[in-house]
């Protein structure tokens, strides 16, 4: 089931006309159940579905257990088999050798539902959460309907609190229009911005047609051809997720619950750390509290000496981002992209440590801050994260021509385009952004309750007219993952 679809939104709709009539907890805790066990239903048969209501059962098992038990090594036993199951689940390359379900199964939101249950095993071992949830708030903690699929990631203890706040949460008019707003918004980056970017010729799936029969040229327009797809991906990625979690954030507050947020405008980044605290917030966080930090208290424990804590830093957020880029795929193609990930984060931290130790923090954070630096460093990072998304869309042909030195070269020859093109489309974009932001026509709007309704109306009409016109099928890109 797609978020766009008329059978998700009926379901929203429902619960949402539901939730605000009826105050009760117990009975709200039902109607959520219900809501999330209709959409999971319409993603696949049960028969299809017995393995992930295996592992929901698994996980309430173990974190039963990790909550009665005190044996310092109960933790990780439960983390690593939940761990081996989801492998397995998924089927990765390095498993194919384990006997598979004998069944045709389904696997969507199994990766956010591994991330839900690490969490709650870790802070319910911690004491982070004093209760151990009972069934129906796991369920519906584990199955929430509008971050089922693909996020964002929230805290249980959040999610709870919204639950147990939700009963006295009053609507008022501006609240209602906020998230009316945001969920038109939403559809129209998917529906309308990215379905007219799949129909244009330099689409990733376009390209690679082009490129096929074109028997791989690898000539300038193969390269300028390549560098634009990079680009379009990148832009339709971002627009495709961010314009799903308006959606759904705009969904949830219509009765009652505040769902992170996920993005906070990536393409203003000024390096690959920064990128990270702004695309796929809840992700990053996520990575960076269950693996990041863990994984840096040993190595320091393991190697005290202060002058090497930096590079034990470099270290962890290698190894963290080659394990984020392998939870994106079962194939070596995503072990290609985490270690694109790792070396992207990595030296940016070296060069970091490099700078700080020579010139001191305060002489770095002034030469950081310098116009030029920021123009450069920022088309270097979106350029530099393009080219690793590669790795989500290419296929056999593309792979084995960037696998060649010919081919590499070509590909390179791309990426520095990119790069300049970056370069030049920045400084422009941030003057138009800002020229819009402060426009004296858009603060009439804001201030304005008729002019949002007719902007908020023709917004809707945009979108309706586009999808009629030319019957755009958009797929959600991260519910792959």
């Amino acid at each position: 089931m797609e978020v766009t679809s008329f059978a998700f939104l009926g379901v929203a709709l429902a619960v949402i006309l539901l939730m605000n009539v009826v105050t009760n907890l117990a009975w709200r805790r039902y109607i959520l159940l219900a809501a999330n066990l209709l959409i999971l239903k319409d993603l696949a048969t049960p028969t299809e579905l017995l393995p992930t209501a295996l592992f929901l059962l698994l996980g309430y098992v173990l974190l039963t257990v990790q909550y009665h038990s005190s044996n310092r090594y109960s933790l990780g036993i439960a983390v690593a088999l939940v761990v081996l199951v989801f492998v397995v689940l998924k089927r990765y390359t390095i498993v194919r050798f384990i006997p598979s379900f004998p069944i045709q199964y389904s696997v969507v939101g199994l990766s956010y539902l591994l991330f839900r249950l690490i969490h709650l095993l870790v802070d319910v071992r911690q004491r982070a959460i004093t209760c151990l949830p009972g069934p129906l708030g796991y369920m519906n903690y584990m199955c929430f309907f509008p971050s089922l699929l693909s996020g964002p990631i929230q805290r249980f203890q959040d999610f709870e609190g919204q639950e147990v706040a939700s009963t006295q949460y009053e609507q008022t008019r501006d609240s209602v229009e906020r998230a009316l707003s945001r969920i038109i918004l939403g559809f129209l980056k998917v529906l309308v911005v990215c379905g007219l970017l799949m129909r244009t010729h330099y689409f990733p799936s376009e390209f690679l047609a082009w490129t096929r029969l074109a028997g791989s040229p690898l000539e300038a327009s193969w390269v300028i051809r390549y560098a634009v797809a990079c680009i379009v991906y990148t832009v339709f990625l971002y627009l495709n997720f961010s314009g799903y979690m308006d959606i759904v954030i705009g969904l949830a507050a219509l009765f009652g619950f505040k769902l992170p947020e996920n993005f906070n405008q990536p393409f203003r980044s000024t390096n690959f750390l920064d990128l990270w605290s702004r695309w796929h917030i809840t992700l990053s966080e996520w990575f960076r509290f269950y693996l990041f930090n863990p994984l840096l208290k040993h190595l320091a424990r393991r190697y005290p000496a202060p002058r090497v804590l930096p590079y034990l830093g470099v270290m962890a957020f290698f190894i963290t981002f080659v394990v984020m880029g392998l939870w994106h795929g079962t194939t070596p193609i995503y072990l290609v992209y985490g270690l694109l990930l790792g070396l992207g984060v990595s030296s940016n931290k070296l060069f970091q440590v490099y700078l700080q130790a020579k010139q001191g923090k305060h002489a770095y954070e002034r030469w950081r801050q310098r116009r030029l630096v920021g123009l450069f460093a920022r088309s270097l990072t979106i350029s530099y994260f393009a080219m690793a998304l590669t790795c989500l869309w290419a296929d056999g042909n593309l792979a084995v021509i960037l696998s060649t030195w010919r081919g590499f070269s070509a590909a390179l020859a791309a990426w520095t385009i990119v790069w300049i093109l970056g370069s030049i489309a920045f400084p422009i974009v941030e003057v138009v952004r800002e020229t819009f932001t402060n426009s004296k026509l858009l603060n009439e709007i804001r201030a304005n309750p008729r002019l949002r309704m007719l902007a908020t109306a023709a917004q809707l009409w945009i979108v309706l007219a586009t999808t009629l016109m030319f019957q755009n099928q958009v797929t959600f890109v991260y519910r792959a993952f």
